[in-house]
């Protein structure tokens, strides 16, 4: 009896030290929290894959400040998705696109004034560097922006975020 109790320990022993070997050949979803700026909207961003190397990235921003006779802050959201490409080396390729809305307001006791109010959307390339626990990126794209005044701005844009994966 003793004989086989020490072959069933011996079994279990080996059955569980096989499972992270095979752990690590198991591809599963990676979310990412982290900070992005855009011109578009900046804020906490969260990456959510929807398959791989398919991610949407919702952000959001809120910044208020409460004075003695006014208030003021503002608050961006955006929507993104990101496509993926194989690694190199280090660095992880993708190309996305995005959307989002900015508001900026002052207000007295009396009314309510928006500064300024930006809508945009933009298709981007980008390069995330991942050889470390907080993986940085930067990328570069073609940004519109329609502002509260009526002007449009059409033009490229550098974006850059950092991010961390569980």
């Amino acid at each position: 009896m003793r004989k086989v109790t020490i072959l069933m320990f011996l079994f279990f022993l080996t059955i569980s030290s096989m499972k992270p070997t095979y752990a690590y050949y198991e591809k599963r979803p990676e979310y990412a929290v982290g900070w992005l700026y855009t011109p578009i909207a900046s804020g906490l961003s969260v990456r959510f894959p929807v398959q791989p190397n398919i991610y949407l990235q919702p952000l959001f921003s809120l910044s208020f400040y409460e004075g003695e006779n006014s208030n003021e802050g503002n608050y961006a959201l955006g929507l993104r998705g990101t496509l993926g490409f194989p690694n190199a080396s280090d660095l992880y390729p993708y190309i996305g696109a995005g959307l989002g809305h900015h508001r900026v307001f002052h207000s007295t006791e009396s009314q309510t004034i928006t500064d300024e109010e930006r809508t945009g959307y933009q298709v981007f390339f980008g390069f995330e560097y991942r050889k470390h626990i907080i993986h940085p990126a930067l990328e570069l794209g073609i940004t519109s922006i329609y502002r509260s005044d009526g002007s449009i701005r059409v033009g490229t844009s550098v974006n850059f975020g950092i991010y961390y994966y569980f």
